[in-house]
């Protein structure tokens, strides 16, 4: 460590990016490790923030942060930078949100991010996605963390899309049936998931009562609203069917993430989500005509990956 009038900085900078937005890094090591670090800075990632204290304790994985006028501002990290060339403050969650069938990037999606620590909910940091179904989400190392998707309903969404065709679909699930006939794709799961329309974790025929009520627009009929389901959310039984594999998900127990992407380990994580429209079971819904639409090989990568077959997606391209 060497002192420069009065202030404490670490020569172990790794990361030009922090000394070049002017960043004071102190470090206290014990047996040669590091066991905290204590940040002061006010830009990273080209945005400029108000000058504000970090304080990170390695050894329980705490971030606290002070502001410019040593009050708490809200534990959210906007801004520093470590030794090390990692950001405490910008660890960002970036994904995007699509439709499950079409396939088509959705815009408008609020996305928020919140960490519990001690039992206590607060919000990190939130966002829209942009017009190609994008976002990004500012958050820190510490804590159990969550992400929540919403959108408000548009007439785009609402207009002809849950029919009655959608309500012969839920019934069909629930007596056993392929709502996609015999020669087309098994029930996909986000299929199940939009036939549960009372959410009770069940397909039944009150849901597909219940969907035949937003169908023809009575005023007792459920609210239609928008569900977001993990990309990476695991639906795929590989033992099942004598080892042939089948969607764990059926009419008698429609189980899923609907809290929210709730994570610890941020590397790598995939935060992209799936838009699933509550009552359109077959799928029908459409962005507007400037949305983007991601390719069917995006499909086979997931499927490489082990998330799941193409079909559960409605693609037609296998890995």
């Amino acid at each position: 460590l060497t002192s420069n009038q009065g202030q404490v900085a670490s020569d172990e900078l790794n990361s030009s990016n922090e000394a070049d937005h002017g960043s004071v890094t102190l470090a206290s090591k014990v047996n040669n490790e590091t066991v905290s670090n204590l940040w002061v800075s006010s830009k990273a990632y080209g945005n400029t923030a108000s000058p504000q204290l970090v304080v990170y304790g390695r050894q329980l994985n705490t971030t606290i942060v002070a502001s410019q006028v040593g009050q708490l501002a809200n534990n959210k990290v906007v801004g520093a930078v470590s030794g090390s060339g990692y950001s405490v403050a910008g660890v960002s969650l970036s994904g995007r949100v699509y439709h499950w069938r079409s396939h088509e990037l959705i815009a408008d999606v609020r996305l928020e991010l919140s960490e519990k620590i001690d039992g206590v909910s607060s919000e990190l940091d939130s966002t829209t996605t942009d017009a190609v179904g994008e976002f990004t989400l500012a958050s820190n190392v510490a804590g159990e963390k969550m992400i929540t998707a919403a959108k408000e309903m548009t007439a785009n969404d609402q207009q002809k899309v849950v029919t009655s065709a959608d309500a012969l679909a839920a019934l069909k699930i629930a007596v056993g049936l392929n709502p996609n006939g015999d020669d087309s794709f098994p029930a996909s799961p986000y299929q199940m998931i939009a036939a549960d329309v009372n959410k009770d974790g069940r397909v039944n025929s009150a849901d597909a009562l219940k969907i035949l009520k937003i169908a023809v627009g009575l005023s007792d009929a459920i609210p239609q609203e928008w569900l977001f389901v993990s990309e990476t959310e695991d639906f795929w039984d590989e033992t099942a069917n004598n080892g042939e594999g089948e969607f764990a998900l059926t009419s008698k127990d429609v189980s899923w993430g609907s809290e929210g992407l709730q994570f610890s380990e941020q590397l790598g994580l995939n935060s992209n989500f799936l838009g699933v429209l509550l009552g359109d079971v077959n799928g029908s819904w459409l962005a507007p005509e400037e949305a983007m639409e991601l390719p069917d090989n995006y499909f086979a990568s997931l499927e490489q990956a082990g998330i799941g077959p193409v079909y559960q997606w409605f693609s037609v391209i296998a890995a």
